[in-house]
């Protein structure tokens, strides 16, 4: 998984140059939310360092049960939806292990490239016998040595302290015909407030790092744009809004579109499992005020 170090506080947000105010704090963070995007973020990241050592051997959802599921003709369905040619390159960025690189491959869509930090992802990943493995930062890769037809980065730069270093970097080294499909969380979504482990997670870390919270304010902030879903640090260090991410997009000059997709949503969430149909029309509720708890931008060159 791609990372990079910090430099100063945040202050200003790199989405849209909103001012960052200070919401509440968080496993030890202090939480600031723009006041014109709404993303929230940490004001103070944690070193290269602490976030080296803490993602060296994460293996994000590896193990043999998952990769049989990439093997399933959805997979290839979803690949042809998005108007993938045979004979493309795809650049998988901190992947999970490979296994969207794999079903590339399995699928005869072309030959894949899989990049991540993580020198244990990596070495599984080569198991998978994908056509090139990198142990090393997206950013680092030279536009000039390689063009991509699609780049997936799913669930990556939410982890980063600067995701949109990592989001131009990506979309430079796009083909003219290419695809860049970015995925993140949904900084504003209710969508997982209906869960009640999670619910009572972030609950319970409210109050622990704000013991001037009454429950009241607890509940109003986790049903309000200060929900900030997905922010758990060090682990996530980011929420970002869907205004914030197109204002950005914008900035860059390419084509996109923004969607959300639930965490249902088999191809986007592919290790959630089925659940009864009540409580999936209960999610569907929770997730109408702000959208569904994945945000998805579809991005091409102008």
């Amino acid at each position: 998984m791609p990372a990079t170090a910090p430099s100063n506080q945040n202050s200003t947000c790199p989405f849209c140059s909103g001012s960052l105010e200070t919401v509440y704090f968080l496993n030890g963070f202090q939480i600031v939310q723009c006041q014109r995007c709404r993303t929230c973020t940490v004001k103070t990241p944690p070193s290269a360092e602490v976030l080296a050592k803490f993602y060296n051997g994460f293996k994000f959802c590896i193990n043999e049960t998952n990769k049989k599921i990439f093997l399933e003709a959805k997979f290839n369905r979803w690949f042809n939806d998005l108007g993938i040619s045979k004979n493309s390159s795809m650049l998988d960025i901190g992947g999970g292990g490979g296994y969207f690189s794999m079903s590339f491959e399995k699928f005869g869509y072309g030959k894949a490239t899989y990049i991540d930090l993580d020198p244990q992802a990596c070495k599984y990943a080569k198991t998978l016998g994908i056509s090139n493995v990198v142990c090393a930062d997206a950013c680092s890769l030279q536009p000039s040595a390689q063009k991509f037809d699609f780049i997936y980065c799913r669930h990556v730069i939410e982890h980063l302290t600067d995701p949109t270093k990592l989001i131009k970097s990506a979309v430079n080294l796009l083909s003219d015909r290419g695809l860049f499909v970015l995925q993140f969380p949904n900084g504003l979504s209710f969508e997982r407030l209906m869960d009640r482990n999670h619910y009572a997670n972030r609950k319970n870390l409210l109050a622990k790092a704000n013991p001037d919270f009454s429950a009241f304010k607890i509940f109003k902030t986790l049903h309000s744009d200060k929900t900030a879903f997905g922010l758990d640090p060090i682990r996530h260090l980011w929420a970002i809004s869907p205004k914030g991410i197109s204002e950005y997009l914008n900035s860059l000059h390419v084509k996109f579109s923004v969607e959300t997709k639930s965490i249902l949503d088999s191809i986007y969430s592919p290790y959630f499992h089925k659940e009864p149909f009540l409580r999936t029309l209960r999610r569907v509720c929770y997730s109408l005020p702000h959208g569904k708890a994945h945000l998805v931008c579809f991005i091409r060159k102008n």
